[in-house]
């Protein structure tokens, strides 16, 4: 393992930089995290030593006798299909600015008591470039009754971006250079090396958002990762999750990396992921981390590779089941969940959400749409005829990414949101024992016809132009 240096908190307003004692002490009892006003911080104190200044407690490291039988404990089982809830009113929680971290290797204690919604933070990183995508994902989380959702910004003219938002608002002022519809944004900062090249950035980028991810777990706070390009399309409580005794829940991704995929049958999404606070997850996360930093590629990695080759290499999986063809896609994917516990990692226990539950899959006019309990959909690019289709209003939308983004973000919602062009009457949903199923109700609608309900989506996209 590598020794890496104390890291500092900046909390949003004043711009005081908080020493490493300092800091975990406004994490442990400093402020009030809870929400109920009594500011002793006790639903965090758990996550650390009896000492507030945080002199970690180490674990007690099991036996390899112990590891085997918690890997034979876990029995295969198929998870319960996701059911969509109802949005909740939830009271809004203040949160800090985080600072640029360096990442130091300790361990919390396990036992959180039971958390409340808000004590799990949704993250998503973006830079300038992505900021007119990231300003439609938070508004929609907004929109879905979400209070804890918060940008992850990765360069500054980004921060400088988002804070004129911010002070336009808060002055209630107007500026040109601001759009009126711009609401208030909450964001904190892990800025990254630009590099050379746009590639550099971007493998930078997944280093330092398992560096983030590393920090918050450390510090207590529970997260959901996600993408500013995943569309969420329902409001589904957090809570369940973080008491679910997973250490942390993925999502299916397609097939890469492919030689991934050709061994285990599936490979897990990096831009969609649960982690809990807890000593396994910070464990796991340290190993990803140091498996991102190598003499050849310095604090750069593909997250999806080193993500998949690392639990492909430490996981038990009870999987065998879901893989059965009559339980697959048409694309020979795995179509539902799955639990497992790591090998290397004592205590480390995991779970794959359904498909269906997050979405994930190519965006073509073979598609068939997730069902209405669907949660979030990660739909990959544009079909080309769509990107030269709308040349005329983008000139740069086949070669400008971010372009792109915005449009697929708003085409998929119209097309396969809940009110999408492409959902129409009553269709077979396989299910878990592999028999078909009438699903009225939750209806995801056929294939037939995909080309002329996407042309309508494409012209409801085109009107916003």
């Amino acid at each position: 393992m590598k020794d890496y240096h104390n890291w500092s908190v900046e909390r949003e307003g004043n711009g005081r930089t908080f020493t490493t004692m300092e800091a975990l002490f406004l994490f442990s009892g400093g402020t009030d995290h809870d929400g109920d006003g009594d500011g002793d911080g006790s639903e965090l104190a758990s996550a650390t030593s009896s000492d507030h200044f945080g002199m970690w407690q180490e674990t007690e490291i099991q036996t390899q006798t112990e590891i085997q039988k918690e890997t034979e404990r876990v029995q295969p089982q198929e998870t319960t299909p996701q059911i969509s809830i109802r949005r909740q009113n939830q009271n809004q929680n203040q949160h800090q600015s985080q600072h640029q971290h360096q990442h130091q290797h300790s361990v919390i204690t396990n036992g959180h008591k039971h958390e409340q919604e808000t004590k799990v933070k949704i993250v998503a990183f973006s830079d300038l470039t992505y900021a007119p995508v990231a300003k439609w994902w938070y508004q929609r989380m907004t929109n879905l009754s979400y209070t804890t959702h918060t940008l992850v910004l990765i360069d500054n003219p980004a921060v400088q971006h988002f804070t004129n938002i911010n002070n336009s608002n808060n002055n209630n002022s107007t500026n040109l250079n601001i759009n009126i519809n711009d609401n208030f944004y909450r964001f904190e900062t892990q800025i990254v090396d630009d590099g050379k090249r746009r590639k550099n950035k971007v493998r930078s980028l997944w280093y330092n958002r398992i560096l983030y991810c590393l920090n918050q777990l450390k510090a207590g706070q529970s997260l959901l990762l996600t993408d500013v390009d995943n569309i969420f399309a329902t409001y589904e409580p957090l809570a369940p999750f973080y008491d679910s005794g997973y250490d942390a829940i993925f999502a299916l991704e397609t097939k890469f990396p492919t030689y991934i995929f050709d061994t285990m049958g599936f490979v897990l999404c990096g831009g969609m992921t649960f982690l809990k606070s807890t000593n396994a997850t910070v464990a796991v996360m340290e190993k990803l981390l140091d498996m991102c930093d190598t003499p050849e590629h310095p604090q750069r990695c593909d997250d999806q590779v080193e993500w998949n080759q690392m639990l492909a290499a430490d996981m038990v999986w009870n999987s065998t089941w879901s893989r059965e063809e009559s339980r697959l896609t048409d694309g020979g994917m795995v179509q539902f969940g799955f639990d497992g516990v790591n090998k290397a990692i004592p205590g480390f226990r995991a779970k794959v959400w359904d498909r269906d539950f997050a979405w994930r899959g190519a965006f073509s006019t073979d598609i068939k749409c997730p069902s209405l309990e669907n949660w979030v959909a990660m739909p990959h690019s544009l079909p080309d005829w769509i990107k030269k289709d709308l040349k005329e209003f983008h000139s740069r939308i086949a070669g400008d990414v971010s372009v792109e983004k915005m449009a697929r973000v708003q085409i998929w919602d119209a097309f396969c949101g809940k009110h999408g062009t492409h959902r129409t009457g009553v269709v077979k949903k396989v299910g878990r024992d592999g028999n078909d199923e009438d699903v009225t109700n939750s209806a995801a609608a056929a294939a037939d016809g995909a080309r002329d309900t996407l042309n309508e989506a494409l012209k409801i996209y085109k009107a916003t132009l």
